[in-house]
Parts: C-alpha cells; structure tokens; sequence
C-alpha cells in the first residue's frame, strides 16, 4: 500500500532487485495523499449580570476542534478591550503570556494540539476600569492544521458596564 504524506497525487519507484523470483524491473507507484484537516472555533462569554465599573469580569473561552483530523499548533489571542485592566488568566491547557497585570494589552496562549471533538477552556479576569459603556471583547484562533471553516474562528460578546 502506498500512501503519501502530502496531499494531491504522488507517485513513486519501487527497484525490485535481481535476486528476486521474478525478472528484475521498475514498479511505478501512485497514490492520492491527503491533507488533514481540522475545524477549530473559539467562544466567548462573559460573567453573568454585565460588568460593574471598579469591578472584576471573568471571560470564559472555548477552544474547539470538530476534526476530522487532530488540530496542531492552536494559538489563541485576546486583545483585551481598552476599557479593562489585566488580574489573571487561566488555560486548561497550553501556556498564555499576558500583559502586566493593571494593564491592558494582549493574551495570546499557545494550546499545542487538540484532538477532533475536544475541547478546551481559557478563563480571563480583568477589572472594568469604564463606567456606563458597553464593552467589546473579541477573540481569534488560529491552528497550522489547515482550517475548512474559518468563519467560527473569531467570537465576541459585549457587555454593558453600570
């Protein structure tokens, strides 16, 4: 059996010595690589009841993989909105760097793989540092597994801040 590691059509040369039963010759080998694919999706939501001004909020994340194939190099970015400060950030899995905390900025967490049909969760606190205003918070996530859907990569809720 013949299967290449790269998709599209390939094709190979099998040398069959002379030594063996048959008469010595060239075998010609084709066969169809494929290239695996893996619809990863982010979610956002934001703690219960909207935010208070001088208050903390929790946004939870979902990181999903609906395959077919296990998704590799998942990277996960919140560019926190400009009316939060940064408390703490925790990943089910993977590693995250964030800003100092007290600032705003950018968390992008590095997740590795994910395996079709799981999951897993990132939980951002921040404190509010607006007042009546509604707050936007927009996630992405990107994996080096080539992507069919790429729509259900971005998510955003938006809050309204007393």
């Amino acid at each position: 059996t013949f299967v290449p590691s790269a998709g599209g059509t390939r094709s190979a040369q099998l040398n069959v010595p002379s030594s063996w039963v048959e008469s010595p010759g060239v075998v010609e080998l084709t066969g169809v690589g494929v290239v695996p694919t893996a619809d990863v999706s982010v979610g956002v939501s934001a703690a219960a009841g909207g935010g208070k001004a001088k208050g903390q909020m929790t946004y939870s994340l979902t990181v999903s993989n609906a395959g077919p194939s296990t998704a590799t190099g998942i990277t996960v970015e919140d560019s926190l909105p400009a009316q939060t400060a940064f408390v703490s950030v925790t990943a089910g899995q993977g590693t995250c760097t964030a800003p100092a905390v007290g600032t705003s900025g950018a968390i992008i967490c590095s997740i590795g793989s994910l395996a079709s049909g799981s999951s897993t969760q990132i939980q951002i606190v921040v404190t509010v540092t607006a007042r009546r205003v509604s707050i936007t918070n927009t996630v992405t996530v990107s994996s080096t597994t080539s992507d069919p859907d790429p729509a259900d990569n971005t998510a955003s809720v938006t809050t309204r801040v007393k």
